[in-house]
């Protein structure tokens, strides 16, 4: 098997990232967390990463409906598992993503649709995180943190609404610049603004859009109070809701392997806040992991036995 450079290098990044962590914890604190863990809420945070898969293929389907195209629930659920089987190769869901993008260039889809029906979903999905961030920055605040956790708190926030503010006007600042209307690339950018936008403002479909990826927030966040409470870690759920978000915002940086290395740091610092040991924290970052290879596990097999009818899809005529 041929690895690309990318990819080696992203391995690279998440074994030095873990070496790092393991060592600063105690592994045998580590094991002792794993070991006395409860079988219930384990199944139930198994349970909660299904539900993931589920409000995940329905906003799929939402968001496809706000810019014309149609897929049946059915259909969407199919991608849905399927990419978490490739998901668990790519930093946070962008391993989904380019499954997605492929399956549908494998059905005839033009690749430029692809990628703009799957980059929209995926940022209708980080709105609603912002969105979720937003609401637990009271919570956050409350933990009593110093002016400089306070600091990196709002610059993390602040650097993803920026994010999103730039991508939304893409498209007025391209048609309002004639320089850049010849431009290629500005031109595709701004297609995908202008999808966002549509997507945003969708009567029919923009707040069912925007519900189902905020379900699927609060389940991954649920997942993480699942495995808390597995793991004997009594932090309670509102301190897990205002720094699991921002926690999984940066453990978004593509640069390692499945955010492996890169989460953990991040779950760590942020739940250290709440006074989550980094035993403890560690622990629940890496089961979180381990869920995920579970959830690609199903997701593999549904791949395997699926046809490209599963996958089918309509999609709109330009001139729509």
């Amino acid at each position: 098997m041929q690895f690309r450079p990318k990819f080696v290098l992203k391995l690279v990044i998440s074994i030095v990232l873990f070496a790092i962590v393991l060592s600063r914890v105690d592994i045998g604190a580590v094991s002792q967390t794993i070991a006395k863990a409860d079988a219930l809420p384990l199944w139930l945070a198994v349970l909660l990463s299904l539900a993931m898969n589920v409000t995940d293929a329905a906003q799929w389907q939402s968001v496809l409906a706000s810019l014309g195209h149609r897929i049946t629930f059915k259909a969407a659920l199919a991608y849905s598992f399927s990419g978490s089987f490739f998901g668990v190769f790519g930093p946070s869901s962008l391993g989904v993503d380019v499954y997605r993008a492929a399956q549908m260039r494998r059905l005839g889809i033009s690749i430029e649709i692809a990628v703009r029906a799957v980059v929209t979903t995926r940022l209708m999905a980080f709105v609603s995180l912002l969105a979720v961030i937003a609401t637990g920055l009271p919570i956050a605040f409350a933990l009593h943190l110093t002016l400089r956790d306070q600091i990196l708190l709002c610059c993390t926030f602040l650097a993803g609404l920026t994010a999103l503010f730039a991508i939304l006007l893409l498209d007025p600042i391209r048609r309002n610049f004639s320089l850049l209307r010849d431009v290629t690339i500005a031109e595709k950018l701004a297609d995908i603004s202008k999808d966002l936008r549509r997507a945003l403002t969708s009567k029919r479909h923009a707040a069912t859009s925007l519900f189902f990826a905020t379900a699927t927030h609060v389940l991954r966040l649920s997942t993480f109070a699942a495995l808390a409470w597995a793991f004997h870690t009594w932090v309670g759920f509102w301190p897990l809701y205002a720094l699991i978000p921002i926690s999984l915002l940066v453990a978004m940086i593509p640069i390692t392997i499945g955010s492996w290395g890169v989460r953990e740091i991040s779950v760590i610092y942020f739940l250290g806040w709440a006074g989550v040991g980094i035993a403890a924290a560690l622990s629940m970052s890496v089961a979180f992991g381990i869920l995920r290879l579970v959830m690609a596990f199903f997701g593999g097999a549904v791949w395997v036995v699926a046809g490209s009818h599963h996958y089918t899809l309509q999609i709109a005529d330009k001139s729509e």
